[in-house]
């Protein structure tokens, strides 16, 4: 193994190599965002080609895409001819940007609505925790696709509804792959792991053929209940269709062989294939870790910096754990320098990342956060970023306080944002209302529907403003 010396000399030099890139990129987008104003689309919008659909529509997705929602739907209503491609596009970007009232209006307005714009809405419902009207939505859909059935299936698992799902893909009249990989995830996802186990068993014994994804979430099952012989039955599957590229399924399969206690089986299923993953490499890192092999453990956080790889949170979390067990503090204090130097110490976004960090990313972050019980680190990172949070971050916040881990104050206070951006916000309305009459406090539900209705908000907008 390398010394200290040698392994923070190798870092730092890709530390810096990173950074450089990263500036670089940086520099471009704000020179983007510079002359964003006196671009070619800028251009367009001012005169918008109302006989080019096609144009307007990608025009459109422009503005959606960098959040300019009020450019978008100015565009949107200069345009005289609009298809249903565009009415779907503008009520997707509506919910996209946190304006779920907004999409509303649209959806009603629609003069022909298609199975997707039904769907668009229902997964809006979904998203922000709007169980009983997504509901009502999919009971009056004139026409229901299979992907509009997964579409509920899914909600009612992010929602945590898992019987409710369960019964819905029991009710299912067709099924393809997506829905039976929801099944599995869904119910590994919530401890359920021996039922998902079953359902991927069904699913095969059916004859529907597993995607890469559904192979994923099935080794990550098997990894939970550590079933070594069903695990390697999978495993033996993936290699014998030639997935062994995806670099998920080699990292559930790592980790399953790492949960099952059998090491060597870790080290064969990373061989496999040269996987230049964070994700593959710090799935092996772990297994080492978790079976005590802490000295395999730096090694392999020695190469991963040895070959260009850069390491994330988890990287760090695990390899200080390996040298925390094994005492050897010069390795310790080594990589915290690293983590400390790559901004991971106390940062929850992987800083110098390729990709532009946007709002939207921010805002699935403080979903994720939300999801995982951290609503205080989820409400930090809101107040600490960089640019101002918008009405979806906030609604992101508010969605996560509703459910078992309901923390009111917190709560309480992104709702006051919200109705600051948008005092007529439906969306954080019902969810107030659900939040409090979930705490059984009914004298604050009660208010909250006084104050619907002295702002001229409908209590439940999915049932009453569709034709």
């Amino acid at each position: 193994m390398p010394t200290f010396r040698a392994l923070f000399k190798s870092f730092y030099s890709l530390h810096r190599k990173t950074f450089t890139n990263s500036s670089t990129h940086a520099s471009i987008a704000a020179a983007r965002v510079k002359n964003r104003g006196v671009g070619p689309d800028r251009r367009h919008f001012k005169e918008p080609p109302s006989h080019d659909v096609y144009l307007s529509t990608k025009m459109i997705s422009s503005h959606v895409e960098n959040y300019r929602l009020a450019d978008a739907l100015h565009l949107f209503d200069e345009t005289s001819e609009k298809d249903t491609v565009m009415w779907n596009l503008m009520i997707k970007g509506c919910v996209t940007c946190g304006n779920l009232d907004m999409g509303l209006r649209l959806f009603n307005e629609m003069p022909e609505k298609n199975v997707i714009s039904w769907t668009t809405v229902i997964n809006a419902f979904l998203k922000y925790g709007m169980i009983e009207e997504a509901k009502g939505l999919f009971r009056k859909m004139p026409v229901r696709d299979t992907a509009s059935w997964n579409a509920m299936v899914h909600g009612f698992f992010v929602n945590r509804r898992v019987e409710e799902a369960i019964k819905l893909f029991e009710e299912m009249p067709d099924r393809n792959v997506i829905s039976w990989t929801t099944m599995i995830s869904g119910l590994d996802q919530h401890g359920r792991s021996d039922e998902a186990l079953s359902y991927f068993v069904k699913m095969v014994g059916f004859g529907v053929k597993p995607t890469s994804n559904t192979f994923s979430c099935a080794i990550t099952s098997c990894a939970n209940v550590q079933d070594l012989y069903l695990g390697r039955q999978v495993h033996g599957h993936v290699l014998k269709l030639g997935y062994v590229s995806d670099m998920f399924i080699t990292a559930s399969l790592i980790t399953f062989y790492a949960n099952c206690k059998q090491i060597e089986e870790c080290a064969k299923a990373f061989n496999e294939k040269f996987h230049p993953n964070v994700v593959v490499w710090t799935s092996l890192l772990t297994g080492y870790g978790a079976n005590g092999k802490h000295e395999n453990a730096l090694g392999v956080f020695s190469n991963m910096i040895r070959v260009g790889i850069i390491p994330n949170q988890s990287s760090f979390t695990s390899a200080l754990n390996s040298s925390r067990e094994i005492e050897a503090f010069d390795w310790g204090k080594g990589i915290h320098c690293g983590a400390f130097k790559m901004g991971l110490e106390n940062d929850c976004l992987t800083r110098y990342s390729k990709v532009e960090v946007k709002i939207e990313h921010y805002a699935c972050m403080v979903d994720i956060l939300c999801r995982s019980g951290e609503l205080d680190e989820a409400e930090r990172l809101v107040k600490e970023m960089p640019m101002e949070a918008n009405l979806s971050v906030w609604l992101a916040l508010l969605s996560g306080c509703r459910g078992p881990q309901a923390d009111l104050e917190i709560a309480e206070r992104a709702a006051k944002r919200i109705f600051c951006i948008d005092p007529k916000c439906g969306a954080a309305y019902v969810l107030m209302s659900n939040i409090y009459a979930s705490a059984g406090k009914w004298n604050e539900v009660a208010r909250i529907r006084r104050k619907m209705k002295e702002v001229g908000t409908v209590k439940q907008p999915g049932i009453q403003w569709i034709d």
